[in-house]
């Protein structure tokens, strides 16, 4: 080659590189000599549009004040945004090439795009207000929960390699899912579908599609599957005999009339309570640990064969027996609404229970006596004229209301919180050796005495409708709720009850009432009492005041603090001398009252009582 050749050959290639670096800072419009001689790259900063999510990526790359390059973002593989930030955009997002995982949860973003973030495997981009989602060139996609959003369609089909999609909570009609084949675990909730096909997925895992419009699910080719969580849907039928792995399926709320469950051996949890079955046989499911078959139109209910039971919830069904002989493992049981006229667990099989809810039976005896772990029992509405609860040290709830009983004594529960024993025919009640009792509701029974000192932790008390003649709250400094009313009480002293927000002591025989040291008190009833005055001048929080039938002839015996949303207030019948007053208006909410001559008229929006005399 020629010398000039030479020069012409070195004269080009100098030529082209001049080409490029000015071709370069024309596109880019930020690249220097000084850049590139330097090795920084090319400044991105002005592409990263949000204020909020331009302060992060300079936190993550160190650059708090000079200017980013792409350089700094390349190498990021995983990016964490706070959601308190509420980003509205993701624009600069492109330049973190080696972006592996990307968490956006709980912002304010519209779209997204990640075409640029190829080799991105994890997005976690829920809560967000998301309308349009690129993932069409993250072949390497893996997981992605999109839940939250305001998606009409998700294009899934260029996702190979997903493993786990959550989409709930999104206005999607459709998913379709054919090209997922690896896809492990899908979760679709609350979502407008009326169909969804996974016969393609053979590999799944677990399927959450409930809350949707159903009519039919096909899950015959998912033999993998151990997860089927259906339920709020309008399934008529459900086969998953195909589907050995199956560990946990709820279906319940849907319009199940059969439910076959004899190949799923492996089955712990079954919850398909809300549909019409009829008939059930877990025969075949000795694993179970849970179920849940309430409101069904079940007549007979066979657990012999599932000795791991630990939950049962069987109520709301037409069930006359039921045998827990071998279920010694079981810690709750919910049988409530039913026909059982008997319940045995008299012997030491059901040790373990915690829990018996057996309310709204036709039970006349109930043996708790071996249930020596029993911390809640809930028997109300029943027929039980004896209940021995002696034995259950560790009852802390008991709810045996609406019963015959004439005793009940609770002075072993020491641990005792909650006592509803209202409607009964107790004749007394001693509640003495209950430190720990925060609710005692024993109303509508014969109670004479009710001794409460011993109980500094009572917050609510409803002693109403019995025959008290007298009652001491003073120890009950925590006193937030008392029901007095119907009673012969003489005297009430609530100085000890600052606490105290709700007062119901109407229908007694009471002359005096101080509340002024109640100053949380929102709602107070004495009406139907001998008050001839009533301050309640002291108590800026009430919001209810009912105080007719008492001895006060005017309005002027009530002193209050302010507006008082509902008053109810009209004098003692025996005064007719009051002086004629016209009312200014009236409309449908006012009330009337006829007493002799006198028309008594209170207007409900202002709380304003107008005396009318009747023309004679």
């Amino acid at each position: 080659m020629v010398l000039k050749d030479k020069i012409k050959i070195k004269f080009a290639a100098a030529l082209l590189v001049f080409v490029f670096l000015t071709s370069t800072a024309t596109v880019f419009g930020t690249v220097s000599a000084a850049d590139l001689s330097n090795n920084k790259g090319v400044k991105i900063s002005s592409d990263f549009t949000d204020a909020k999510f331009l302060s992060i990526v300079r936190e993550i790359t160190g650059r708090l004040a000079e200017p980013i390059y792409d350089t700094d973002a390349i190498n990021i593989e995983e990016l964490e945004l706070p959601s308190y930030k509420r980003i509205a955009s993701l624009a600069g997002i492109e330049h973190f090439k080696s972006l592996k995982v990307l968490v956006c949860e709980i912002n304010e973003l519209t779209e997204l795009n990640m075409s640029k973030n190829t080799k991105l495997e994890t997005l976690q981009c829920t809560n967000n207000f998301l309308t349009i989602l690129d993932i069409s060139q993250n072949p390497n996609l893996q997981i992605l929960q999109c839940s939250g959003n305001s998606l009409t369609t998700l294009d899934i089909s260029q996702n190979p390699n997903l493993q786990t999609l959550q989409c709930d909570n999104n206005p999607l009609t459709s998913i379709d899912t054919s090209q997922n084949t690896k896809l492990e675990t899908l979760s679709c909730n609350n979502i407008p579908l009326i169909s969804i096909d996974i016969r393609q997925n053979l590999n799944l895992q677990t399927l959450q599609c409930n809350g949707n419009s159903l009519s039919r699910l096909d899950v015959s080719q998912n033999t993998k599957l151990e997860t089927l969580v259906c339920y709020g849907n309008q399934l008529t039928a459900l086969y998953v005999s195909k589907n050995p792995e199956l560990r946990n399926l709820e279906c319940y709320n849907n319009l199940l009339y059969i439910l076959d469950l004899s190949k799923n051996t492996k089955l712990e949890t079954l919850v398909c309570s809300r549909n019409r079955l009829s008939a059930m046989d877990l025969g075949e499911n000795p694993n179970l640990e849970t179920v849940q078959c309430s409101r069904n139109q079940l007549q007979t209910l066979d657990v012999n064969k599932n000795p791991n039971l630990q939950t049962l919830q069987c109520d709301d069904n037409l069930l006359t027996g039921l045998d827990l002989s071998k279920n010694t493992k079981l810690e709750t049981l919910v049988c409530n609404n039913n026909l059982l006229h008997t319940l045995d667990m008299s012997k030491s099989n059901n040790s373990e229970l915690r829990e018996i809810h057996c309310k709204y039976n036709s039970l006349t005896v109930l043996d708790v006596s071996q249930n020596t772990k029993l911390e809640y029992l809930n028997c109300y509405y029943n027929q039980l004229s004896v209940l021995d609860v002696s034995k259950n040290l560790n009852l802390k709830h008991l709810e045996c209301s609406n019963n015959l009983l004439t005793t009940l004594d609770v002075s072993k529960n020491t641990k005792l919180e909650t006592l509803q024993c209202q409607t009964n025919s107790l004749y007394e009640l001693d509640v003495s050796k209950n430190p720990e009792l925060q609710v005692l509701e024993c109303e509508k029974n014969a109670l004479s005495v009710l001794d409460v000192s011993k109980n500094p932790e009572l917050v609510s008390l409803r002693c109403h409708s019995n025959l008290l003649s007298a009652l001491d709250v003073s120890k009950n400094t925590k006193l937030v709720h008392l029901e007095c009313s119907n009673n012969l009480l003489t005297t009430l002293d609530v100085s000890k009850n600052p606490s105290l927000r709700q007062l119901f002591c109407f229908n007694n025989l009471l002359s005096a009432l101080d509340v002024s040291k109640s100053t949380e008190l929102k709602d107070l009833f004495c009406e139907q009492n001998a008050l001839s005055e009533l301050d309640v001048s002291k108590n800026p929080k009430l919001e209810h005041l009912h105080c007719y039938n008492n001895y006060m002839a005017s309005m002027s015996a009530v002193k209050t603090a302010g507006d008082i949303k509902n008053f109810k207030f009209y004098p003692q019948l025996a005064d007719e001398n009051i002086e004629n007053t016209t009312p200014d208006n009236t409309n449908k909410g006012d009330l009337l009252f006829f007493v002799g001559a006198v028309i008594i008229l209170l207007c409900c929006t202002t709380g304003v009582l107008i005396f009318l005399k009747k023309k004679r």
